[in-house]
């Protein structure tokens, strides 16, 4: 696309969002897939992502956080548990909505800006506290992983550590996982991960223990 017909599309559609739900539903995969889509469509001039947290973009100060949005220019700035930049409960969250909400507006021709965090918390803390804030940015939901999909993610963690498992146990731990599911909190992938680790480290602390026997059992 040339130069001044992607300056034209840029400008005319919202490229910023608001990433909303559980940790571990792939938001931050999404959005590095997205950064290389938006260059590749020419709607960027480059697929940089720059990730950041809120809490330490909070610390660090206003300065420092301009450094960060000028090394994602031409890509996408993405901001997690941005809900913790609560301009309204913490007066060091302020000057940083400010800079969000200045180049939400005037570099979105050059930057797109992700934010991300559960929605309840991303409605309360941050976009209660400016209307125009929330309308320059489109929210997009990412829900909790079904039973299949928690099942998928386990048996390709289970391949990926060359490791195997018995069924029943596998059926067990994901029909656990299922139960934990949409509630706030629950952290998807992660929480595979994190029972895949200590079934390991439950298998590898027997005392009948066989590196060359690499199972997971009940």
């Amino acid at each position: 696309m040339p130069p001044d017909l992607r300056k034209k599309n840029a400008g005319s559609i919202t490229l910023n969002y608001a990433f909303v739900g559980n940790p571990g539903t792939g938001k931050t995969t999404v959005a590095r897939l997205l950064a290389r889509v938006l260059k590749d469509s020419g709607l960027r001039a480059s697929s940089t992502l720059v990730e950041c947290a809120a809490q330490k973009v909070k610390d660090d100060g206003p300065d420092e956080f301009r450094k960060t949005i000028k090394a994602a220019m031409d890509g996408v700035l993405f901001i997690d548990e941005a809900y913790e930049l609560d301009p309204r409960g913490d007066f060091k969250g302020k000057p940083i909505v400010a800079e969000v909400l200045n180049h939400s507006e005037n570099s979105r021709e050059r930057l797109s800006i992700i934010l991300a965090g559960y929605q309840e918390d991303m409605q309360s803390k941050l976009f209660s506290y400016n209307d125009g804030l929330r309308s320059r940015f489109t929210e997009v939901q990412f829900d909790d992983y079904s039973e299949p999909e928690l099942r998928a993610i386990w048996d390709e963690m289970i391949r990926a550590k060359e490791w195997t498992a018995d069924e029943d146990a596998s059926v067990v731990v994901v029909r656990r996982l299922a139960r934990a599911a949409n509630r706030r909190g629950f952290a998807n992938a992660r929480a595979v991960r994190k029972c895949l680790e200590d079934a390991i480290s439950s298998a590898m602390s027997r005392d009948d223990w066989n590196p060359d026997n690499m199972h997971l059992a009940p």
